[in-house]
């Protein structure tokens, strides 16, 4: 079994883009990333962990994280 996940495999997997890959890195939303060779990884164990119990963020909630992240 695949041991780490690439950005494109982790955004596919959520149905968004890589830039919001990150956003929701930064918002906490996903674990950080390991970085190899300048390229972000993410642990599979811990992302399918995160896939399991993940649910789309309401648009109260994304409109939330928009007002904290603009301050």
């Amino acid at each position: 079994m695949k041991t780490l996940f690439n950005i494109k495999e982790v955004a596919a997997h959520f149905s968004i883009t890589k830039k919001t890959v990150y956003e929701w890195v930064q918002r906490g939303r996903l674990p950080q990333a390991i970085n190899r060779a300048g390229s972000p990884r993410w642990d599979t164990t811990q992302m399918m962990e995160t896939f399991k119990n993940w649910r789309k963020p309401t648009d109260e909630e994304e409109a939330d994280d928009e007002k904290s992240h603009a301050a």
